[in-house]
């Protein structure tokens, strides 16, 4: 893979506050009447964010309130672009706070590190703005340089990368993720574990999403984006009348050319990696031509490009605006604005048959699947093959559950519970108490079928129960397994094995089905996590139920 260099923002928003005011300037950002973001001056006088505005101005005299806006930050990384201009020419950004350019610029740099105290030096003079540089192998491997603030020689610290740390590079967040917490409660956390898996298993589960989380895991850049032919048949052109001072009048134009782009990527069965955005502008110095390099870590939506074609015409037309003359002889500022603009493919790859998705269609891995479910019901019968889903619930064994392949799922009982009129007023029963005492926390890594009995006892020998009041009646200090299981064997822990606690937590009583008083008949229920002493670390989930106490899942 091609070395890269990252460059990413963590505090983006506050960031391009600095910009936009003088340098040295005490500024927030307001929403709501409560500051949001605070520069460092501000906060060096006691501003925080969540602050009352009247408060933060007795706090800091000469305090700049500007009101919350996204817009305004995504024009504001404009002007760090050109200042990695000042660097390389092959500058890519990929959002708002998150841009890279190609390593083999240290050859000129005098080598990587000289050349990170370059990026370092040119945003902080040219901005203000403070930023984490990294290099490292392909874009990943950048953003783990930068999140280390380090230079990576190889992948491994990749391998070891939280998905979750990923979700800045993914286009749709949300949904991302949604699947990245599925991973999670499956055992697939990091990159390494995600990449052991391959993208066949984890596209037939979770389709494009999946798909783009592989995508950005092995993705490669190209060294000299530049120098790469464009494909001129993927592109839009969009010409106007008179020239534009306010690219948010033309938002319409701009969604109808990405989607038109995109439908021709479809056609071609290619996806873009990279797009450029050019215009052409009126300027007081004549015309003049500016282009952008934009990369895309997974497959656009008309609003992703729209959105890039957004920010990246509004920061250049506030650049003709900052250099028209405020005189009246001068002709009308309508001469000035932006002519034209287009957005071209500059580097595309094939695209795979889960982006059919996209459309509305079934991909091949869904036909394939649904093909061996169908197969496997033919030879063992119907209700063996079973789909899992995650609901909401208490803790891990009630928010799986099953349905027979190819049937409408179940609806559970809470699902159908409707809070009694009489108690629509009480606070306590507010739907953010709906799962009140639910377990947090990472999902255990083995759940087991059939729970496991087992023995609670103090320091001095006595079995420990809980009470009704949800507290413990000791000390729980060692744990007496009373059935052999094979994943516990493999642990070191068999039938009899009596397993000394390094560390209790809870109880957490379990508040009862409330939407069904027939199980609350069942007496006190509540949850133990213990650490206990093995080969390796294990933690183990135990339940009391029905006065007595059972394994139900494990960390290990």
């Amino acid at each position: 893979m091609k070395r890269v260099v990252l460059v990413w923002f963590a505090d983006w928003e506050t960031n391009a506050l600095v910009i936009d005011c003088p340098p040295g300037t005490p500024a927030v950002t307001v929403e709501r009447g409560r500051v949001r973001a605070a520069t460092r001056r501000a906060y060096t006088q006691g501003v925080r964010p969540g602050m009352r505005i009247a408060l933060a101005r007795h706090l800091c005299k000469g305090l700049v309130v500007v009101d919350h806006d996204e817009k305004r930050s995504a024009r504001s990384f404009y002007a760090v672009l050109d200042a990695l201009d000042e660097v390389s020419a092959h500058v890519c950004a990929i959002a708002p706070g998150i841009a890279w350019l190609p390593a083999s610029a240290a050859r000129w740099a005098g080598g990587e590190e000289k050349l990170c105290e370059q990026v370092i030096d040119a945003v902080a003079f040219n901005t203000g703005a403070e930023c984490s540089v990294g290099i490292g192998p392909g874009l990943l491997g950048g953003w783990v340089g930068a999140l280390r603030g380090e230079i990576l020689t190889d992948m491994s610290p990749v391998r070891e990368l939280p998905l979750a740390a990923t979700l800045p590079l993914l286009n749709d967040s949300d949904e991302s993720e949604r699947v990245i917490q599925t991973l999670a409660t499956l055992g697939i956390e990091t990159v390494g574990d995600l990449l052991d898996y391959g993208p066949t298993y984890i596209a037939s589960r979770f389709g494009e999403v999946g798909m783009a989380l592989h995508r950005l895991l092995t993705r490669d850049i190209p060294l000299e984006v530049d120098a790469r032919v464009v494909d001129e048949g993927v592109s839009e052109t969009l010409t106007f009348d008179t020239p534009i001072v306010d690219g948010d009048i033309v938002v319409g134009y701009f969604l109808k050319a990405a989607t038109r782009l995109i439908n021709r990527l479809v056609a071609r069965q290619i996806t873009a990696s990279i797009i450029q955005i050019s215009a052409v502008m009126n300027t007081p110095d004549g015309q003049r031509c500016r282009e952008r390099l934009w990369s895309l870590t997974d497959f656009p939506t008309p609003r992703d490009l729209t959105d890039r074609l957004r920010w990246q015409t509004r920061g250049w037309i506030d650049e003709i605006n900052r250099t028209v003359p405020r005189d009246d002889q001068v002709p009308s500022q309508d001469t000035y604005g932006m002519v034209s603009v287009t957005l071209c493919v500059v580097e595309s790859q094939p695209i795979d048959s889960v982006a059919a998705r996209l459309w509305g269609h079934r991909s091949e891995e869904d036909m394939r699947a649904t093909q061996v479910a169908f197969r496997l019901q033919a030879l063992l019968g119907i209700d063996y093959v079973q789909q899992a889903r995650i609901v909401d619930g208490f803790d891990p064994l009630s928010r799986t559950v099953f349905n027979t392949w190819g049937t409408s799922p179940h609806t559970l009982p809470w699902e159908q519970w409707r809070l009694p009129v009489h108690w629509h007023d009480d606070a306590r029963y507010g739907r953010e108490h709906r799962w009140e005492g639910k377990l947090g926390g990472e999902s255990p890594a083995t759940v087991f079928d059939r729970h496991i009995p087992v023995v609670m006892r103090d320091e001095d020998g006595r079995n420990v129960r809980v009470t009704a009041e949800g507290t413990v009646s000791g000390t729980i200090t060692t744990i007496v397994v009373q059935e052999e299981n094979e994943v516990l064997h493999s642990v070191g822990i068999g039938a009899g094995s009596v397993l000394t606690t390094v560390d209790v937590r809870g109880p957490w009583p379990v508040l009862g089905h409330w939407w069904d008083t027939a199980s609350n008949a069942r007496g006190a229920r509540a949850w133990i996590n213990a650490e206990v002493e093995v080969s390796k670390p294990v933690s183990l989930l135990v339940m009391w139920s029905k006065q007595s106490w059972r394994l139900v899942a494990m960390w290990h």
